[in-house]
Order: structure tokens, then C-alpha cells, then sequence
């Protein structure tokens, strides 16, 4: 993976040798068992911008040094083939397929006369406060790849610059690093084993979405839909 971003590189005329050089050296010294991703790649420069002119609700975009990008887009490629046969069959990677089984569902009950109760649940708030380790090392990311990922997620720190002002620096002490390339599929581990909590419903995954789906025929049916909720809460 290192010598086709150095093919890249090369391909790119205002990259020189010694810039080709210097990248390859910090990328093997990164991914070496005795080293540490440097401080200012783990730290995230935050802006707040307002969402379509409305001050109440703001983006926060954020932004981290570029060679932090390219290394996590090395790591990226290389983990994903290892990582997605263990995803949930219930992760969907494209909306459309998890809206089609759910909408197949849904009219089967229907022509039945049948209801049928849909939950929608949003975990975009839980990125800012996922505990990664012991999932990676559950999903088989062990050795040397485990450290190299304490090392990438510990010691994060953010600042947030509005106009011309900036804010003192501080710690990130849980959750996704955000604007990252491996940000995404973190809160994919994360979230894997949820359908695992659900026994009684129908349960899609799709990004930080999820809705559970079960056809009511009974007060016992609204109970376990009910228990299907308490088991994803806790």
C-alpha cells in the first residue's frame, strides 16, 4: 500500500523526492511497533457553521492534518477485506436495500391486516462517546494493529476557531475521531453486535440509523418490542 501512494506521489509534479522521502520515513515510523502517531495528526481543528443560515443549528466540521488522513487511508485499505466478513448481516452499506426489506415487511403485514410498529432510532450522538477497545480486540484486531490503535485513539485533542478567535486546546476522551477516514468504520464496530440484543424484531442498520420493525398481533407482541428497546438502551 505504501508503494502505490509513493506512485502516486510521484505522479503529482510538485512533489519532490524529498517530500516522497520524508512522508515514507513518518508513515513507517508511525505504523512501527515502537512508535506513536505525532500529536498534531491527532489533533482536530473544529468550525462551527451555522446550517443553512439558522444560528440554532450548527455543523461542526472537522478538520485534521492531511498526512493524518492519508495514513488512516493506508490503514483503511488494508483492515477493511478482514473487518467486513464480520460485519452484521442487519449493517447495510446502501439505504435503498434495508428500505426495500423493510418495505417488503411492511406490506406483507399490510395485506394481511396486520399492524406493524417501526421504531427509528438515531446514534448520532453516541460518536462522541464510543469506547473503541474492547470492541476492536472482540472483532479479531489484536498484536501489534491493536496498539497501533491505542495509539491513534488516545491522547486526541480538539480546538474550535470561530472567525478569528480559537479556543484552548483540550482533550478528546471518548468517541469517533471526527473528520477522520477510519472515524466511520470504528462507529461500524461499534454498533455491530446490536442486532444481536434484538430477539423479538426486525432489526436495519444503516450508518448512525437504525429502526427496529415487528408486526403486532398482540399485547405480548407490544412487549417484546418493548424489550427489544430496553436491550439496545442498556
Amino acid at each position: 500500500m505504501l508503494w502505490m501512494l509513493i506512485g502516486v506521489m510521484r505522479s503529482i509534479p510538485r512533489f519532490s523526492n524529498s517530500v516522497i522521502c520524508l512522508c515514507w520515513t513518518l508513515f513507517t515510523l508511525c505504523l512501527s511497533s515502537s512508535s506513536s502517531i505525532p500529536f498534531e495528526w491527532k489533533t482536530h481543528k473544529i468550525t462551527p457553521i451555522p446550517k443553512k443560515g439558522d444560528l440554532l443549528e450548527i455543523i461542526n466540521f472537522s478538520l485534521l492534518c492531511i498526512l493524518s488522513k492519508v495514513l488512516e487511508s493506508i490503514i483503511y485499505h488494508k483492515i477493511i477485506d478482514f473487518i467486513r466478513p464480520k460485519l452484521s448481516r442487519h449493517q447495510f452499506g446502501f439505504c435503498l436495500t434495508q428500505l426495500l426489506l423493510a418495505f417488503s415487511t411492511i406490506n406483507q403485514a399490510v395485506d394481511n391486516k396486520e399492524q406493524v410498529d417501526m421504531v427509528y432510532l438515531d446514534f448520532k450522538k453516541a460518536f462522541d462517546s464510543v469506547p473503541h477497545r474492547d470492541k476492536l480486540w472482540r472483532i479479531g484486531i489484536t498484536g501489534n494493529l491493536w496498539c497501533w490503535f491505542q495509539s491513534y485513539l488516545n491522547g486526541r485533542s480538539h480546538y474550535v476557531t470561530f472567525d478569528k478567535a480559537m479556543s484552548d486546546i483540550l482533550p478528546v476522551l471518548s468517541g469517533v475521531p471526527q473528520g477522520s477516514i477510519l472515524g466511520p468504520l470504528l462507529f461500524t464496530v461499534y454498533v455491530n453486535d446490536i442486532p444481536e440484543t434484538v430477539h423479538y424484531s426486525h432489526c436495519y442498520l444503516f450508518a448512525d440509523d437504525a429502526k427496529l420493525l415487528k408486526v403486532i398481533n398482540s399485547t405480548t407482541d407490544h412487549n417484546e418490542l418493548q424489550e427489544d428497546l430496553l436491550a439496545i438502551s442498556t
